[in-house]
């Protein structure tokens, strides 16, 4: 009997390269999402520190021309913020995605990884019959034999 081999060796191949294209996506979606929460986490620390600095200052005395700068700057900074935030949103959208794609293509690889599981079984099986068939051959052309041997003496 020929030796196993997996029909769809190369479409699983295929789906592999697939899924670890995948996996490298999902990398690289995490790492520039983690980019993105470090950069509004600094940003939202400077926005703070602006706020308390004009406290400061107000307290302090201020001029009016100060003031606005100060309150500008800061209104400039929550509206940054808020789109670096909104931005943070779609990328948590895409990630998901993402995860979605590396499960599906995790659970293709694995149906092909079930499929040659049952096809090797099925091979063994036939094997093992193949087996047992040359064995009860061999007994029983031996028990001819034998049995010829008997009758001619």
């Amino acid at each position: 009997m020929k030796k196993f081999r997996f029909s769809l060796e190369r479409m699983r191949n295929y789906k592999e390269q697939m899924l670890e294209t995948q996996k490298n996506a999902l990398l690289s979606l995490r790492h520039d999402k983690d980019v993105l929460d470090e950069r509004i986490e600094n940003y939202a620390a400077e926005h703070h520190r602006a706020g308390r600095e004009l406290q400061e200052k107000t307290r302090g005395g201020i001029s009016v021309v100060e003031m606005r700068s100060y309150r500008f700057r800061i209104e400039n900074m929550r509206l940054q913020l808020e789109e670096l935030r909104k931005e943070q949103q779609r990328m948590e959208r895409r990630i998901e995605r993402q995860m979605q794609a590396v499960l599906e293509a995790s659970q293709e690889v694995s149906g092909l990884d079930k499929l040659e599981e049952k096809q090797l079984e099925e091979y063994n099986r036939e094997l093992m019959r193949a087996d047992e068939q040359v064995i009860a051959e061999f007994i029983s052309t031996k028990l001819a034999m034998e049995k010829g041997l008997t009758h001619a003496s």
